[in-house]
């Protein structure tokens, strides 16, 4: 990969809280992407166990960067770079940070209309992480198991995780087959906590909220290290590898809306009726 591409996709992934000189110091130091990742995820580790200087409260202006090409940056050095505004609370270790959609989705739980939302991303990219805070703020100390649901609880035997890869598709029809059974009893928020990388994975779940007058939402998480296989396999709580993260992120697919998913299924005039209370 060219330097100016590490520094496009270093930049995209960091840029909302890391100040673009330490991002092409990154790029200066390293070799390939994923050295990179790591480089700027210990750094950043590194700046969070330092107490943060106390604010004066006066707001500094930030310069707009003149150039995302690299060669600019060894030439004119830090000032053809501007510091990028910090996105407040983006340093929390699990990545606390709430997706752009989080507060919609909580003020329509909040209204009691029927939802359904649909995690998306790849393991250890902190989607249960998400999914449980989503049921803190909307319904307190309530059970996760009555509104998260997983293809994953179908390998859970007495709280141990036993993996059979044979086994994959009958957990995702034991998955639909619990979230069906709720829906139509109308429990909501439903959250389908599965990686749902490809689009066709989603399609069953839109079928049964389209049946069951349900919103549905796709909520996936904005952690730094959703996009680094390196750091996501090291983090994952089921010891998915790094060659197989790799691969699944290669095999994303982008979302423009969920309208998009309601297409495909040919149920676009689901659009149009309103949710059930």
């Amino acid at each position: 990969m060219q330097t100016d591409e590490m520094l496009a996709q270093l930049t995209e992934m960091f840029g909302d809280y890391m100040d673009q000189t330490r991002i092409a110091t990154a790029v200066l130091c390293n070799k390939d992407l994923e050295s990179c990742i790591e480089f700027l995820l210990k750094d950043d580790a590194k700046e969070v166990a330092q107490p943060q200087s106390t604010s004066t409260g006066a707001i500094k202006k930030t310069v707009p960067p003149k150039s995302n090409d690299f060669a600019s940056f060894l030439k004119g050095g830090n000032q053809q770079f501007g510091v990028l505004p910090q996105r407040p609370n983006s340093r929390g270790g699990r990545g606390d940070d709430y997706p752009p959609n989080f507060a919609e989705i909580v003020e329509m739980i909040s209204k009691g209309l029927r939802v359904m939302v649909l995690m998306r991303g790849p393991p250890g990219s902190g989607k249960s992480h998400l999914a449980r805070a989503l049921i803190d703020k909307t319904l307190g100390n309530s059970d996760y198991r009555n509104h998260v649901f997983g293809a994953d609880d179908y390998f859970l035997v007495n709280g141990v995780y036993r993996w059979q890869p044979d086994r994959l598709d009958d957990a995702h029809r034991f998955n639909q087959s619990n979230v069906r059974n709720k829906a139509i009893a109308g429990w909501s928020p439903i959250v389908v906590d599965n990686t749902h990388m490809k689009h066709w994975e989603m399609h069953a779940y839109v079928e049964i909220a389209a049946e069951n007058g349900y919103v549905v939402r796709v909520l996936e998480p904005v952690t730094h290290w959703r996009k680094s296989a390196r750091a996501l396999a090291g983090r994952n709580v089921h010891g998915v590898p790094e060659a197989k993260i790799k691969t699944m992120l290669l095999n994303y697919e982008r979302l423009s809306d969920v309208s998009e998913l309601f297409r495909q299924c040919k149920l676009e005039r689901v659009l149009d009726s309103p949710p059930k209370m």
